[in-house]
């Protein structure tokens, strides 16, 4: 199976519905959502590790559930491409929703273990860690 697939399985075979990978890869519908540590000084910014730097969502892909809307369609949880998908039988995949950074707060003992600068106040953060591993995705029959 295809690393970022969207499959179903009935009576141990399965079936490949769609390639969330090759979605993210022609749409990229994060790309316009705002990760990395952000409204910094930018003497601090500058300070920040490159995987923490301001961006927009990167082309990457890790189908992580799928649930059952109707017996020939299903929702997807692409967790890397931080969306969820309406895949149909028969029809290319459709957007339902885009997944925004959520803000967190960095103490400083985890700061350190980042490799993150020294700082008074915890850092904040629309955090999303970068990832460029592709696993795949074994679909699991829905149970009803």
């Amino acid at each position: 199976m295809a690393p970022g697939s969207c499959c179903c399985r009935r009576a141990g075979n399965s079936t490949t519905l769609a390639s969330l990978l090759d979605y993210e890869e022609s749409n990229n519908p994060d790309a316009d959502q705002s990760y990395g540590f952000l409204d910094l000084a930018a003497g601090c910014l500058a300070r920040v590790p490159a995987d923490f730097q301001p961006r927009g969502g990167i082309v990457d892909s890790n189908a992580s559930k799928v649930a059952a809307l109707s017996p020939f369609s299903f929702a997807a949880v692409d967790a890397a491409g931080n969306d969820i998908l309406r895949v149909t039988v028969g029809q290319d995949p459709e957007m339902v929703a885009v997944l925004p950074g959520v803000p967190q707060r960095i103490s400083p003992g985890a700061a350190r273990q980042l490799g993150l600068p020294a700082r008074r106040a915890p850092w904040r953060s629309q955090l999303t860690a970068p990832s460029t591993r592709r696993p795949a995705f074994s679909g699991r029959p829905v149970q009803w």
